[in-house]
C-alpha cells in the first residue's frame, strides 16, 4: 500500500513539470503598399510657340474676308447638302473675351426645332494638341448669327452645326469655327481633327 501511494505521488509531481508547447500562429504577410497612381501629363494653357494652320486635303483655301481672320477654309457640301461648310481661324491678341462667354453667344445662335434650350444639349469640353489646352464647343440645331457683325442682317439656315476650338499661342489666341450644314460637317471633322493635332508645332 505505501509503495503504490509513493507511485501515484511521483506520477504527479511527474505531470506537474510538463510544460505546454504551442505552436504560434503564423504571421499574416504584410499587404503590399498601393501602387502610386500615375502621373497625369500636364496640359500647357498655351504655346510657346505660334500656331501652325495647314490647309487639310479636300478644302478649299479662301482669302481671309476682314483682318480678325487668320485663315479661310471652304469644306465643300457633302452629298444630299446644298451648302458648303466653313473654316474659319479668328486670331486675338487680347484674348477674344472668355471662353465661357464665347460659349454662350454661340449657344444664343443654335435653337431647337422642339424650343429646347441649346445649352442642355451642346458639347462643352477641354481637349489637348501636342500638350497645349483646346477648348470645345459643339451644338447643331437653326443656325441665326447677324453677319457681318452690326449689320442688322441675319443668317438663319436650318439643320446647321456649330463646332468651335479655342488655344492660344504666343501670337494670341485662336478661335476656329467650323460652320455648316451638319452632314456636311460631320463628314470633314476627321480633317479638322487632323488640323487640331498639327497646330501645335
Amino acid at each position: 500500500m505505501h509503495r503504490n501511494l509513493t507511485l501515484v505521488a511521483l506520477a504527479l509531481v511527474a505531470s506537474s513539470c510538463t510544460v505546454e508547447t504551442r505552436t504560434a500562429p503564423p504571421t499574416a504577410a504584410a499587404a503590399p503598399a498601393p501602387a502610386a497612381p500615375a502621373p497625369t501629363a500636364a496640359v500647357a494653357p498655351a504655346s510657346s510657340k505660334p500656331l501652325v494652320f495647314r490647309a487639310q486635303p479636300g478644302w478649299v483655301e479662301q482669302q481671309p474676308a476682314n483682318t480678325m481672320r487668320k485663315a479661310q477654309y471652304e469644306l465643300p457640301a457633302a452629298e444630299g447638302d446644298v451648302d458648303p461648310a466653313t473654316l474659319i481661324v479668328f486670331s486675338f491678341v487680347g484674348g477674344g473675351g472668355s471662353f465661357e462667354a464665347n460659349v454662350e453667344r454661340w449657344a444664343s445662335q443654335i435653337t431647337q426645332a422642339d424650343g429646347g434650350d441649346t445649352r442642355k444639349v451642346m458639347k462643352v469640353w477641354d481637349d489637348s494638341a501636342n500638350g497645349v489646352l483646346v477648348r470645345r464647343f459643339d451644338a447643331s440645331g437653326h443656325y441665326r448669327a447677324e453677319s457681318p457683325p452690326g449689320s442688322g442682317n441675319y443668317v438663319e439656315k436650318d439643320g446647321w452645326r456649330l463646332a468651335t476650338l479655342t488655344v492660344a499661342g504666343s501670337d494670341g489666341v485662336a478661335q476656329i469655327r467650323v460652320l455648316g450644314p451638319h452632314k456636311t460637317v460631320a463628314h470633314w471633322m476627321p480633317s479638322v481633327e487632323a488640323f487640331k493635332t498639327q497646330l501645335v508645332p
